[in-house]
């Protein structure tokens, strides 16, 4: 509502009274029409929305209506504007209290997950490392029996000594795996770099797993240049590698199968591949798989996959130490082809040991 008064009937005593009705009713505005113009501000100036010099023509009394409706419009939408921002500023500092008192909440929860994580690797490298003097006594006891020349062991018995061994084996490459991929996490691992031939390694490696081989009735065929560079590597970590990928390999072989293992010069690097023939891995874990703890579950392939996914995760933090890369196919569509890449040692090579 508006109300235009003629100044002459605007005595104190009414403005004051109009100033009080403006103040109960927010949408109350008042038009004050002037006798006569004057520089001395009058006494209801706050009072009046709007004060009309004369002369008082009607156009300008309607125009001046006009803007004083548009302006009490104006300003009550600021009004209910502000007050919406208010709320709305009120909300967000119950909402930012709220997420800083998550976010400490949250912090509370990651430190105690850290506090367990570190207390979990300790308590495996205990336990691991603990499992060693045991393991030892064991494979000593099964070598001896098979070394001793006064035993006479029928061939059935020797079969089952040389399985027994050759799990131990496992077991022994799996535990020393535990133990030096925390040391790997850690940069606690120390590396012996020097020149380092392939085919030796190799054939370390080849002999150190044969009984395994044949308990499970695989074949290795082997592929590398007669005159294939020596490699800038630790040879006990490269057998490690190489060891580690034929135990996967002979996991997922058939019976019979055969596991490959090629080697090609690519530039400075040497891609050393190891292959078998079994189920393969699909293409969409084949990045999975080399994280740690990580490990193939498919109801449609019949050999599930073993052990605690650590053997991959070390080849690949031990490979990318030594400045290679790794990484997972298949040859033909079939089985899984392990690659990795290790330097060509240069001829001047210099001889150093230490924390790479």
């Amino acid at each position: 509502a508006i109300l235009a008064l003629d100044e002459e009937f605007l005595s104190e005593d009414v403005w004051q009274g109009l100033a009080e009705l403006k103040d109960r009713t927010p949408t109350f505005s008042l038009l004050v029409l002037q006798t006569e113009n004057t520089d001395v501000p009058p006494p209801y100036l706050h009072t009046a929305d709007r004060i009309l010099s004369p002369p008082h023509q009607p156009w300008r009394v309607v125009s001046a209506i006009r803007q004083t409706l548009h302006a009490r419009s104006a300003g009550e939408r600021a009004r209910i504007l502000s007050q919406q921002l208010l709320a709305l500023n009120s909300s967000l500092a119950e909402s930012q209290a709220a997420l800083l008192a998550q976010n400490k909440e949250l912090e509370a929860v990651n430190s105690r997950l850290r506090q367990l994580s570190e207390l979990k690797e300790t308590l495996t490298g205990m336990l691991v490392h603990d499992l060693k003097a045991p393991l030892s006594a064991m494979m000593g006891a099964l070598q001896f029996i098979t070394m001793d020349p006064r035993n006479t062991l029928s061939k059935g018995s020797m079969k089952i000594i040389n399985g027994g061994l050759a799990a131990g084996k496992q077991m022994q490459r799996l535990t020393i795996t535990l133990l030096d991929e925390q040391k790997l996490e850690n940069n606690q691992l120390v590396f012996d770099i020097e020149p380092t031939n392939l085919q030796n390694t190799l054939n370390t490696s080849l002999e150190m797993m044969g009984p395994l081989f044949s308990m499970h009735k695989v074949s290795v065929e082997v592929d590398i240049p007669p005159d294939a560079p020596l490699l800038r590597a630790d040879p006990i970590i490269l057998q490690r590698i190489i060891e580690n990928l034929l135990d996967n390999a002979v996991k997922y072989s058939p019976t019979g199968g055969i596991i490959s293992i090629f080697a090609t010069v690519q530039g400075e690097m040497m891609e050393i591949c190891v292959a078998d023939q079994g189920e393969g891995i699909p293409p969409e874990h084949r990045e999975l798989i080399f994280e740690r703890f990580a490990q193939l579950d498919n109801p449609d392939i019949e050999k599930i996959r073993g052990g605690v996914g650590l053997g991959l995760t070390f080849c690949k933090l031990a490979v990318e130490t030594m400045g290679g890369r790794i990484w997972v196919d298949s040859l033909d569509d079939v089985g899984a082809a392990f690659h990795f890449t290790i330097p060509i040692a240069a001829e001047d090579f210099p001889d150093r040991k230490g924390k790479m």
